[in-house]
């Protein structure tokens, strides 16, 4: 039965097994799948980037040129500004000529890239190459017509290549309007300041991120056949040792069996020490009224026995009280082990004692990272119930936590004021560190709750800090309206003033 029993176990183990390794199989393809996804857009973002850059430096090009080489030119009488600057004498190109031979030379660094600026108006000159000749330029003129803030671009293939096409509107400047209104050759003469005169394209291939982005597929693809080979040979180890380990598995549940048991034992023997001590309490309560009338009885009669000068007497009555005294001392004691069970040792303490402590504790940790520590405390004695050593673990704690936010800083400075009140006292540490995002003041003392890296931080020390502070019937808090940085608040009961 026993066999039987172990068998159906292994099939069953052997099962999940194979069903692990198939949820494996299926989430890496489906990884493969979303990294080919998020390659595509990357790539696709870049060449929007790249495309971007392109055009504006054409753009902010053509705007120097025009402004700051055009206009001074114009005035000369020797010099003039002509499309067919090469066939003139002492003539320069005009802005439209010079940035398409820009973006020419440009795009033979950039394997195929090209450049147009094109509109429904065209000078006679430029009527082959600067007209509408397709979808895409009658659509990018349309919509940046409506939106000439905006961008248009699509995806395409052009000329048997993978290219994005990226239009932005030519605006009509200042600068130019009278040029375009006034020439003789003019398509139209109406034009107005701001009008969207023409469309600048922008043709960018794709071949070269793709390239990049095909290395980076075939990468990712010899890793993930490596992992899972790697995660096949270990579930074939697995297998190997499950049956092994099942026989080991039903020892390991008989000592542990064993172990419960005898743990019960001691539970149980817990259970009635505790039940001991709950009676111990209730004893010592009621035998202390008796006792306080017997100490009072025997108050009296010593007096009585002091005036009838009675030796034998006073003697009977002093072992009599020292017996009293004996059990009060015994009870005392029994109910001073009861009351600290769980509880720390609070005492009237100096606020200022406990922080210069903490101070002195935290200025090697101060030193080594060069920070500048500023404390401010007023000049009468604030008297607090605290524990001590808790009360400066959390000191000590926020100072360590403002060191670490103040790593990357240059100029390095925490600021410690305590501030008294009516009935508590403040102590506040502030740092001129990043500060606390609004988003997460309210989880920093939650436990385990941590924004520093992995092995840094266990999210722990801020929610013992609020423990303490509870404890002592205080708060603690984020300041969110210091903007220089971080501030934590910590407010505590006054026991008093001198």
């Amino acid at each position: 039965m026993n066999n039987r029993f172990a068998q159906l176990r292994n099939i069953h183990g052997i099962k999940l097994i194979l069903s692990l390794v198939f949820i494996f199989i299926a989430g890496v393809f489906f990884l493969l799948g979303y990294v080919q996804t998020l390659q595509v857009k990357i790539v696709q973002t870049a060449a929007l980037e790249s495309a971007k850059l392109y055009s504006d430096a054409l753009r902010e090009f053509r705007t120097i040129y025009t402004s700051e080489v055009v206009e001074r030119i114009r005035s000369h009488p020797d010099i003039s500004v002509s499309h067919d600057y090469s066939q003139l004498k002492y003539a320069i190109p005009l802005p439209a000529t010079l940035s398409m031979k820009l973006g020419e030379h440009i795009g033979s660094h950039l394997k195929g890239a090209e450049t147009y600026l094109y509109s429904p108006f065209p000078f006679p000159w430029r009527t082959e190459e600067g007209g509408l000749k397709d979808d895409f330029q009658n659509d990018a003129w349309q919509f940046l017509r409506a939106n000439p803030e905006a961008y248009y671009f699509k995806f395409v293939t052009y000329k048997g290549r993978k290219v994005l096409r990226y239009a932005t509107s030519d605006i009509m400047r200042p600068g130019c309007v009278n040029c375009h209104n006034d020439h003789s050759q003019t398509p139209k003469s109406n034009w107005k300041v701001g009008d969207v005169r023409g469309v600048l394209e922008i043709i960018h291939p794709l071949e070269k991120v793709n390239e990049q982005n095909e290395e980076g597929k075939r990468g990712l693809i010899i890793l993930t056949v490596i992992l899972i080979l790697t995660v096949l040979l270990c579930l074939i180890i697995l297998v190997y040792k499950f049956q092994r380990n099942t026989r080991d598995l039903e020892n390991i549940v008989r000592d542990r069996t064993a172990q419960v048991k005898e743990t019960e034992k001691k539970l149980n023997t817990a259970k009635k020490m505790a039940a001991i001590g709950e009676i111990s309490s209730g004893i010592a309560h009621e035998i202390n009224q008796p006792l306080a009338a017997m100490k009072i009885t025997s108050t009296s009669l010593r007096k009585s026995i002091e005036a009838a000068k009675t030796t034998r007497a006073y003697e009977q009555l002093s072992r009599i009280e020292g017996q009293v005294e004996r059990i009060d001392t015994i009870i005392r004691q029994l109910n001073t082990h009861n009351a600290d069970i769980g509880s720390q040792a609070h005492e009237v303490v100096e606020i200022q004692e406990v922080v210069n402590a903490a101070v002195n504790q935290s200025k090697p940790a101060i030193e080594q990272n060069e920070c500048e520590l500023e404390v401010n405390m007023p000049n009468e004695s604030i008297l607090i119930m605290a524990d001590v050593l808790e009360l400066q673990r959390v000191v000590i704690n926020l100072i360590t936590n403002s060191l670490h936010a103040l790593e990357l800083n240059k100029n390095k400075k925490i600021c410690l004021n305590v501030i008294a009140h009516d009935n508590s006292v403040c102590i506040d540490i502030e740092d001129n560190g990043s500060g606390i995002p609004a988003e997460i003041q309210d989880k920093i003392f939650d436990p385990f709750y941590t924004t520093k890296e992995v092995g840094k931080g266990t999210g722990l020390g801020l929610s013992l800090c609020y423990g303490i502070i509870k404890k002592h019937e205080g708060t603690i808090k984020v300041d969110a309206s210091y903007k220089l940085g971080a501030r934590i608040s910590i407010t505590l009961p006054i026991h008093s003033k001198r």
